[in-house]
């Protein structure tokens, strides 16, 4: 299990991040790399880590940057009400230490628009976590996170 541990500015105002690293699945990187053609480069963002979410969302500003193509749709409930956005598969990657990452290649996410989060390109939700374990130290403005 690799671990992080994040030291966090004013945790209770921003919440608790993590070093992203969004892309394209590695067997698509792969077969663009193969064609001969371009492959968007990673996407880095912060992720919140969101008990709240069922699943793990990404922004639609990351959804363009990388050209992605849906997969489907999802039905999520929001705060005001259910709506239906586009999945997409991609790979993320969790920063754990400079330049060393710890991925998950080809995980479904919704992109919903994350209104009110304009420094968070990505929810981690409870997808993730349920493999996860997650410390989060409110008196220290810290968090420990193993996968």
């Amino acid at each position: 299990m690799a671990s992080i541990f994040v030291q966090i500015q004013n945790m209770q105002a921003g919440g608790p991040l993590l070093p992203i690293r969004i892309e394209l699945p590695s067997d698509v990187r792969e077969l663009l790399t193969r064609n001969e053609e371009p492959v968007p480069p990673p996407i880095k963002v912060l992720g919140l880590i969101d008990t709240g979410a069922t699943g793990t969302c990404i922004s639609q500003n990351v959804c363009q940057q990388l050209n992605l193509q849906p997969d489907g749709a999802v039905k999520m409930l929001t705060a005001g009400h259910p709506v239906y956005v586009p999945v997409y598969t991609v790979q993320l990657s969790i920063e754990i230490s400079p330049g060393k990452f710890l991925s998950i290649d080809r995980l479904p996410v919704a992109a919903p628009p994350l209104a009110g989060q304009a420094n968070v390109g990505c929810l981690i939700g409870r997808d993730i976590l349920a493999h996860s374990v997650f410390v989060y130290m409110g008196h220290a403005n810290s968090i420990s996170f193993s996968l």
